[in-house]
């Protein structure tokens, strides 16, 4: 982790600190590695009997949770932008699936008034990408 060399934390806690935010081991588990009881990793943990630990974990939390926002951010506008690259592919099922995705992610499902005229064939696609109410 980054962000701890102004802190009083000993290396045992800044590595607690990370397991705890970059892991999915249990506190016995953390305890375990870090060759600490758990009882000793509850006390770092409980606000009361050590504010430092608990602010610092606090704030590294908040920096991963912030890390963790921006690589969020970036993938939604790739797979946005490979959902409008499907909506012109040549496979009708895939253009079609690709349409209702973007509509429905848009919010507009419940004020979209469109009146469909469709033939069979539209309408078995329709259905085999999960949607429904088309005016036959």
């Amino acid at each position: 982790m980054k962000n701890f060399e102004k802190t009083p934390l000993s290396a045992k806690q800044r590595k607690a600190i990370d397991l705890l935010i970059n892991s999915d081991l249990k506190h016995g588990e953390i305890a375990d590695e870090l060759k600490i009881t758990k009882t000793t990793l509850s006390n770092w943990l409980n606000a009361d009997k050590n504010p430092t630990f608990t602010d610092e974990y606090d704030r590294q939390l908040k920096l991963a949770d912030a890390a963790r926002q921006r690589v969020y951010k970036s993938k939604a506008q790739k797979a946005v932008d490979k959902l409008v690259e499907l909506v012109e592919c040549h496979d009708k099922k895939v253009s079609l699936a690709a349409c209702k995705e973007i509509l429905d992610r848009a919010g507009d499902k419940a004020g979209l008034s469109i009146e469909v005229k469709a033939s069979d064939k539209l309408a078995d696609i329709f259905a085999q990408c999960g949607g429904d109410g088309l005016d036959e």
